[in-house]
Order: C-alpha cells, then structure tokens, then sequence
C-alpha cells in the first residue's frame, strides 16, 4: 500500500506531507523573512529541512538536533549569522548537510564527521578540521 502524498504550495514554501506527518519542509524565497524557531525541533517526523535564498536571519536553534528522522539539512543563501550548533551531531540518520551562507563562520563540530554521513558541503566562512573527501568547500 502506497502512501497518499500531498504537496501544498505556500508563498515560498513547500510541505510535503502523508496523511499521518509531515517529511519535508523547503523554505525559499527572499519574501520569506524572520527567524528559525526553536519550534523546529518538535518535528521529528522530518527528513528533509532546506531553508534556501530567504531572509531568514537570526542564529541555528539547537533544538533542530532532536529531528531524530532528518536525513539532509540546507541551510544556503541565507542571513542567517551564526555557528554551526555541536547538536546537529545528534542528527543520527543525516547524509547531508549543506552550509552555504556567507554569514556563517566558526568550525562545523566534528561530531558530523560520522559514518553515514555522506556529503557535507561548506561556504568559505567555516573550516572543517574533521572533514575528508565527502566535504566539499565553497569560495564565496
């Protein structure tokens, strides 16, 4: 038995969902502004969070680490000023996690260097001290 998937159509945004929760969630557009609440965290059902050319500032909310299920995290073009929170290592199903905003900085926390992580793809303004070949740094 297929699950039903509904896709509803926001102004810059996308929720994909089944009729029992929600998976994905991709949030674009510069008309989208504010900032990530710490709300995000209670969606444990999502396995896919892409925040992409928004407005979006403020800081990562460490709650996004109880997202038991995320498989992929996009945080790019964004302005969002901040580092990346040592609480994403908790992410234990995550593949992907891609940093592409000039406003963040700082060390990406070795505990997303794991096994099972597959890409982790990186803007200029962080350095990876535990990354190997499935990193892949950006110029600005």
């Amino acid at each position: 038995m297929s699950a039903v998937l509904l896709v509803y159509y926001f102004h810059s945004c996308i929720i994909f969902t089944n009729k029992k929760r929600t998976e994905k969630l991709e949030i674009y557009g510069y008309g989208m502004v504010g900032t990530l609440p710490t709300g995000l965290g209670k969606l444990t059902k999502l396995t896919v969070l892409g925040i992409i050319s928004t407005g979006i500032m403020g800081t990562i909310p460490t709650e996004i680490g109880y997202m038991t299920n995320l498989e992929s995290l996009v945080l790019q073009q964004t302005q969002i000023v901040s580092t990346i929170p040592d609480e994403l290592g908790k992410l234990e199903h995550a593949t992907t996690f891609v940093f592409r905003s000039r406003g963040l900085n700082g060390t990406i926390p070795d505990e997303l260097c794991k096994p099972g992580v597959r890409e982790i793809r990186y803007a200029c303004g962080l350095t990876c001290g535990c990354c190997s070949l499935n990193c892949v740094g950006y110029g600005p």
